[in-house]
């Protein structure tokens, strides 16, 4: 028994499920090959916790494991193409009889509670865990909708679309996606074809698109330059008049050494009262303030 835990391999955990996730650790290398391989798989799946304890790997688990794999594949292809895989069901529901791996919960010296196991599961555990998990995924309805197949070139990989809008086309946007951009791009500069200008989308993000040419004449004369006719001649307001005249509002510069005009009187007051102007305005008559004083007094 390893009280030790075990880092996870560089696996890919990216398919939706552990059952599907099974399924990446043979494309496209190999990569269960020692029994510390399938521990560490199994921990970076999930299906035991790091904590433990976890078991001690033999030499003969990866070949159990690859022949469950190839059983899983053969049943989640079928009953994505509406066949029948009886020897393949068969199989996963005799390694579901088994018991799997009991949790336990114990304090971590922070005081939190973390996930372990009462015992080191053994290898029929752990086979149990996938075949239940396989089980489960194509039994649901709800869950076998969002089933889908990798778009990308040779890659048999199947994984679980949920994504917003369900718009998901690789199993890795690094791997299967990116392999796919590079060949699309090659594709595009061996045959000539005019850059794409990327368009910003709200719901997919950045996206692309060609760029739309128009294809000019090949003997069509340059464009000339539009001309406007010019606007008539409008006549200067003030023209022929003088300056005073030509800007009511505004008094003429006075010359250097000229008097300031006299200010402007509109009534003249005579014996205490105001008197008509000499511009015709009359005023109006108040009394004199010695008068008011008198007859207040």
């Amino acid at each position: 028994m390893s009280l030790l835990p075990v880092a996870p391999a560089p696996f890919r955990y990216d398919a939706g499920r552990p059952c599907l996730d099974l399924l990446a650790t043979g494309h496209p290398v190999e990569r269960l090959v020692t029994g510390e391989d399938v521990v560490g798989w199994c921990v970076g799946a999930g299906l035991i916790p790091a904590r433990g304890p976890l078991p001690l790997p033999q030499p003969h688990w990866p070949a159990a494991v690859r022949e469950v794999r190839g059983h899983l594949g053969r049943l989640v292809d079928a009953s994505l193409g509406g066949r029948r895989a009886p020897q393949a069901l068969d199989r996963l529901n005799a390694l579901a009889l088994a018991a799997p791996p009991v949790p336990q919960a114990a304090r971590a010296h922070d005081g939190r509670l973390v996930a372990g196991l009462h015992s080191a599961p053994t290898l029929s555990a752990l086979l149990s865990l996938l075949a239940r998990d396989t089980l489960t995924l194509l039994t649901d309805p709800g869950r076998t909708a969002p089933l889908r197949r990798c778009e990308g070139e040779g890659c048999p990989l199947i994984y679980l679309d949920t994504s917003r809008g369900q718009r998901r086309r690789w199993c890795s946007s690094e791997v299967c996606g990116n392999r796919e951009r590079v060949a699309r791009h090659r594709r595009r500069t061996a045959t000539g074809a005019p850059p794409r200008t990327p368009l910003l989308n709200r719901r997919r993000g950045l996206i692309f698109r060609p760029a739309l040419t128009r294809p000019s004449a090949p003997h069509s004369p340059a464009p000339q330059p539009r001309t406007h006719p010019a606007p008539p001649a409008i006549e200067e307001r003030g023209v022929g008049r003088s300056p005073a005249k030509a800007h009511p509002r505004k008094r003429a510069p006075r010359r250097k050494g000229e008097p300031p005009p006299a200010p402007r009187r509109d009534s003249r007051t005579v014996d205490g009262c105001s008197a008509p102007s000499e511009g015709g305005l009359g005023g109006r008559y108040t009394r004199p303030r010695d008068q008011r004083r008198t007859t207040a007094s």
